[in-house]
């Protein structure tokens, strides 16, 4: 019997995650050094972590990494709870949250549930929606890229769990509390992503979940704390139902490095946030300068990115063109953005040349 006749059903048609490309083995196919690229393809922090950071990392490969990490998680979450001022009976943390969007799907969303997006959205939830035999039902966003409350409300009635990034990836926009609510009370389990709330001005919605039934919000480390590399982000919930978790998940899912990473982090918060600072001021600049361009037409913002419309050129034709230049920058593959393309706002500098590439190319 062949392999494929083994697996699960819902995984024979598995469709591949659109994961980023190796930045080094791209730089080596267009003969071009890796050292030199000017990497705004995938939100990463371009500042990096903070040098707590760095030296706790430092520390614990001499000193404690060859020892398992504590299984309940206790001085993150404590450290999370007083950063984000709730209990630490309502934190768990995972391997990156993309680990926690997985264990939703493994404790709530059986074979044949549905689960609710709105389209174009973080790729995460239906690729793992397709591995846990789950239906994808999609509400689009609408032409200026807002929810469409009214099917939404109508299609939360009938799905296990709603999952909605705040702000959008890749769109940039951010949700009202007042769908949030209105979402809660169709009787689903509401999933708030706020992978990119650092560089927003709207609030957080963890206080509302650590003490709300069905909320749960997610948090990372990989845009504010730079440290995508290391795979670190949590979730803010019920006490109930962050107790399922934390009995449900693996049991040492946080690494040695990662966990004191993060710590640091938060005690350097300042830092950080002086950091996102400049990130959306040169978000806002650059928004301006691409308007002025004439051919680059940039949605508004609220995360650490700008998604552009462009005249005269598709988006797989701009990244390509940008990457002869040495600028990675992410295209996305949906039937309503191929006009579009997704960039990083990166450092002043690397902004600043990506600005002169881009007059350039509008020059020619």
């Amino acid at each position: 019997m062949e392999i494929q006749d083994l697996l699960k059903p819902s995984m024979r048609t598995l469709p591949p995650y659109a994961a980023l490309e190796d930045v080094n083995a791209l730089a080596r196919e267009l003969g071009l050094d890796p050292d030199t690229i000017i990497k705004i393809d995938g939100n990463e922090n371009a500042f990096g972590p903070s040098e707590h950071a760095i030296s706790a990392i430092t520390n614990s490969l001499l000193n404690t990494v060859h020892r398992y990490g504590d299984a309940e998680q206790r001085a993150l979450r404590e450290s999370i709870g007083a950063h984000i001022n709730v209990s630490p009976d309502a934190v768990v943390c995972g391997n990156g949250s993309d680990e926690l969007i997985d264990l939703v799907f493994r404790l709530f969303v059986a074979p044949g549930d549905d689960i609710l997006i709105s389209s174009p959205t973080f790729g995460m939830y239906s690729f793992d929606a397709s591995l846990h035999g789950a239906q994808v039902v999609d509400v689009p966003l609408g032409p200026q890229w807002n929810f469409d409350s009214e099917r939404l409300l109508i299609e939360a009635t009938r799905s296990k769990v709603v999952f909605i990034p705040s702000p959008n990836n890749p769109t940039g926009n951010s949700i009202s509390l007042k769908l949030v609510t209105e979402l809660l009370a169709a009787g689903s389990i509401v999933v708030i992503d706020e992978a990119y709330i650092e560089f927003s001005t709207h609030e957080s919605l963890v206080q509302l979940a650590s003490a709300t039934p069905r909320l749960i919000v997610l948090r990372t480390f990989s845009k504010w704390g730079g440290l995508a590399g290391l795979r670190i982000g949590y979730g803010v919930m019920h006490p109930e139902t962050a107790q399922i978790c934390m009995q449900a998940k693996q049991p040492y899912n946080i690494g040695i490095a990662a966990e004191v990473a993060a710590l640091a982090s938060l005690e350097d918060s300042d830092s950080l946030d002086e950091k996102a600072a400049i990130i959306v001021n040169e978000r806002d600049r650059l928004a301006e300068e691409f308007q002025s361009l004439g051919w680059i037409n940039p949605w508004q913002s609220d995360a650490s990115f700008l998604l552009c419309r462009l005249d005269g050129i598709s988006g797989l034709e701009l990244r390509d063109r940008l990457r002869t230049e040495g600028i990675f920058t992410r295209y996305i593959a949906h039937p309503r953005l191929e006009d579009h393309l997704r960039l990083s706002i990166a450092t002043p500098e690397e902004n600043n040349e990506v600005l002169r590439v881009l007059k350039e190319i509008g020059s020619e």
